[in-house]
């Protein structure tokens, strides 16, 4: 088993919300595990991917449905990843006050929901997500 010594060399790919728009949601996120890949200093022997994916390299891959639940190096990539975006989220909300992404982490929580619809996105929010439901929310809406 490795230990955090052991792990010298790791990478977080990131898409912007621009990105997404333009490729989707899917297409998007395949375009930052090449850049989290791409950003390793050595190449790996092997890539492991969570969900039903694949990646255009010449690299051995295995995905995995579900592999954050079934593997503990997708699971340990998955917290590196959720870590980054939410430091991502807390510099956003020092730019842009009113949607409380400091503490919604950009979730579809009220408050959050609220704040788009009173003041519009802002200009890290994806224009081509559109939130179900009425306007305002409500807590049954959540």
């Amino acid at each position: 088993m490795a230990l955090v010594e052991d792990l010298d060399d790791w990478s977080i790919g990131i898409a912007s919300a621009t990105e997404i728009d333009r490729l989707n949601i899917l297409q998007a996120t395949r375009v930052a595990m090449l850049r989290a890949v791409r950003g390793l200093r050595k190449p790996p022997d092997y890539l492991l991917i969570d969900g039903r994916m694949e990646l255009d390299v010449q690299i051995p891959q295995t995905s995995l449905v579900h592999g954050d639940a079934r593997c503990f190096s997708i699971a340990a990539a998955s917290v590196l990843a959720k870590v980054a975006r939410d430091t991502l989220l807390v510099g956003y909300a020092r730019r842009v006050r009113g949607y409380g992404l400091g503490r919604n982490m950009g979730y579809g929580t009220i408050e959050h929901r609220r704040a788009l619809a009173d003041h519009g996105p802002s200009e890290f929010h994806r224009r081509s997500f559109h939130v179900q439901g009425k306007l305002p929310f409500t807590e049954a809406d959540v």
